[in-house]
């Protein structure tokens, strides 16, 4: 059996307690917090929603040249 001192096992404890707390409001309503903890939601980014960002450029000089 693997042995971990009572160090690392604590770290490792809060560093998944604090992964927990951090992504309850995503997952609890608003109103089930108390006034202390803060409800500020984890934004997450274009990849993570599934939508994607397409940013076009028009050369406007060539388009008038072309035209």
């Amino acid at each position: 059996m693997m042995f971990f001192s009572r160090w690392k096992t604590a770290g490792i404890l809060l560093v998944c307690l604090i992964g927990v707390l951090t992504s309850l409001p995503n997952l609890v309503p608003r109103a089930a917090f108390p006034g202390w903890f803060p409800v500020r939601q984890v934004n997450l980014g274009l990849d993570l929603r599934g939508g994607s960002y397409l940013l076009l450029e028009v050369d406007t000089t060539a388009l008038l040249r072309d035209r």
